[in-house]
């Protein structure tokens, strides 16, 4: 008997990833320092950017460090 496999979609919350990835590149930011001084995993710093995990106060302190309006960085 073959399992079948459900197709479950995790739920995604709106991001500009690419925006802030090259925001952070221009400044010379890695992630890990990012996370550090945030008090967060690199891992989760990516899924907040990324749209996987929403993050709120994290995503505040993000838009507050690159300087950017909120609604621009996750289009709510």
């Amino acid at each position: 008997m073959m399992v079948k496999k459900r197709n479950i979609k995790k739920q995604r919350y709106k991001t500009n990833a690419r925006l802030i990835k090259s925001l952070l590149v221009l400044r010379g930011v890695k992630l890990v320092d990012l996370a550090k001084e945030f008090g967060i995993t690199k891992q989760y710093l990516w899924y907040v950017i990324h749209g996987r995990r929403k993050g709120e106060r994290i995503r505040k302190k993000i838009a507050q460090f690159l300087g950017m309006p909120y609604d621009q960085l996750w289009g709510e």
